[in-house]
């Protein structure tokens, strides 16, 4: 989840937790308080004005971003369910220019991405779906 937020917030989308599949009245009942929950006190700032401005239209919904590729990444479980091959490629691609913008993230994030972009161009090579398990 922690690499997935990372490249949400890379691409520009809301964070993961206020999206639909992720969200838990919980997330923006605990905004309510001074200590960060989504990251720094600057990211919670960001998200108070983020839940003033979808009051009532909590969770968001996926169709809006229904274009990118990167939807099929972001809203996949962690555990379960495949990725097919003909988006693998495409996909990869849309990684591949989040890069840059990762290199700001923990020691990890990087690697792990470009890792995950090698394997998702091998899927498509072999013709493979990418499982999650």
């Amino acid at each position: 989840m922690t690499w997935r937020e990372a490249i949400a917030k890379a691409a520009g989308y809301p964070p993961l937790r206020l999206m639909q599949g992720f969200y838990k009245p919980r997330y923006a009942f605990k905004l309510q308080f001074d200590s960060p929950f989504f990251g720094t006190v600057e990211q919670d700032v960001y998200i108070k004005q983020l839940l003033r401005s979808v009051a009532g239209k909590l969770p968001i919904e996926w169709d809006y971003y229904s274009q990118d590729v990167l939807t099929s990444l972001l809203s996949h479980s962690d555990c379960d369910g495949i990725l097919e091959c003909d988006i693998c490629s495409d996909l990869a691609g849309r990684l591949d220019e989040l890069l840059p913008k990762l290199e700001q993230e923990d020691d990890w994030i990087l690697p792990a991405t470009i890792q995950f972009i090698g394997g998702l161009r091998e899927a498509y090579l072999a013709g493979e779906d990418v499982v999650f398990s």
